[in-house]
């Protein structure tokens, strides 16, 4: 099923490129004032939503192979709130760092993991129209001293949370509650933190936001020695 749904994404991705490029220079041949212009911007718009999909589409049918190296994970966050910057700020979202410091780096691959991590957030900005507040954690777990201690990661919204019927679905493929959603995003996210040996949660309550944890085992230190 997942090559089928890689080649049909195939199919579709490079006339998609073909027909964005046409409306491109369609556009720039009509006056600013042209009511043509908003139609073609909306069919862009359209077209756009739908390489989306198929990007989404693609992620999850051909994974790719994470290439590991060793990551300050609070760099990695700290990156991410900044590229988000402009839009926290469109919909009124206040930001917060609470990134513990000293954490060990990880063995990771930090472009798949800002993905991830990407997902998350703008789940949590989709959950917030009206503003709120979205804050990024970071702290040490150390169960035992004979345990391999780990990371944890959590992000919090204000948002307007999860039903308790959907928590348990949220990281299924394709599950979505919004019109224009693939589904695919959460279920991405669990499967590359998965594919770094760590685990996902979500907590939520309708009305009261929601906090997604993510905890990271440490590098194993006899592992390639």
């Amino acid at each position: 099923i997942g090559e089928m749904a890689a080649g049909i994404a195939h199919e579709i991705k490079n006339p998609l490129a073909g027909i964005a490029g046409v409306i491109q220079v369609l556009k720039k041949d009509l006056a600013p004032g042209d009511q043509k212009r908003s139609v073609l911007e909306e069919v862009l718009s359209q077209v756009e939503r739908m390489d989306k999909a198929v990007r989404n589409l693609l992620s999850f049918a051909r994974p790719p192979e994470p290439k590991m190296t060793l990551v300050d994970i609070n760099e990695v966050i700290g990156r991410l709130l900044d590229f988000l910057a402009p839009q926290f700020a469109k919909y009124a979202i206040t930001s917060e760092r609470k990134l513990a410091s000293g954490l060990p780096w990880l063995s990771l691959d930090p472009d798949l993991m800002q993905q991830a991590f990407l997902n998350i957030a703008l789940n949590a900005i989709q959950a917030m129209p009206g503003g709120g507040k979205f804050t990024a954690e970071t702290r040490v777990d150390n169960p035992a001293p004979d345990v391999p201690g780990q990371v944890t990661v959590l992000f919090t919204d204000t948002g307007k949370g999860i039903s308790p019927e959907n928590v348990s679905k949220i990281f299924s493929p394709f599950f979505t509650t919004r019109q224009q959603g693939t589904g695919l995003g959460l279920s991405i996210t669990q499967r590359i933190i998965e594919q770094h040996g760590g685990e996902i949660n979500v907590t939520s309550q309708q009305g009261k936001g929601a906090i997604f944890t993510i905890t990271m085992p440490y590098p194993d230190p006899h592992k390639g020695s």
